[in-house]
């Protein structure tokens, strides 16, 4: 401890593992505003969380199960008919492809289960492009039906 670079933070961490202690509440902020401990968040959610989700309230459906977000873009990807893994190569995409790109970018950013980075390295963008993605389809889909249409489509099929 005396040789460590922080010596604050080293006295901590061996003070948490003595007692036992996870760590330091701020550090492991967990489903949202739900804070503490593995243990604790699991009797939270099995006390306060009905065992159907109320089908209109997506933060009750993303609390009670876990989301696998691999599972949702592969859905997506084979219904547009794209492959993600050609949007991580690729330096430049075609224009039909950046279109089905966006549509599945926003589908994922609206489930609200990853950061605009996180969202932004399996389409190998930055978080600043995918908000800015996210800004060009929302005000296309505001003037175009078929955007709407397919939006909703992508929705039901990986129902959020």
């Amino acid at each position: 401890m005396v040789n460590a670079k922080d010596r604050h933070k080293a006295y901590r961490e061996n003070t948490q593992k003595y007692a036992r202690e996870e760590g330091r509440l701020w550090e492991d902020l967990r489903h949202g505003f739900i804070l503490g401990e593995k243990r604790f968040v699991s009797e939270i959610k099995k006390r306060f969380l009905p065992e159907i989700a109320h089908r209109e309230i997506p933060q009750q459906r993303w609390l009670t199960k876990e989301v696998d977000l691999n599972q949702i873009i592969s859905k997506a990807a084979a219904f547009l008919g794209c492959d993600v893994e050609e949007f991580r190569r690729s330096a430049r995409v075609s224009s039909r492809c950046v279109f089905d790109r966006d549509l599945l970018l926003y589908a994922i950013w609206q489930l609200g289960a990853r950061t605009n980075s996180q969202i932004g390295e399996i389409f190998g963008l930055s978080g600043s492009a995918v908000s800015k993605r996210v800004a060009v389809l929302k005000s296309k889909a505001a003037d175009d039906k078929l955007i709407r249409e397919k939006l909703t489509e992508i929705k039901s099929l990986i129902q959020i």
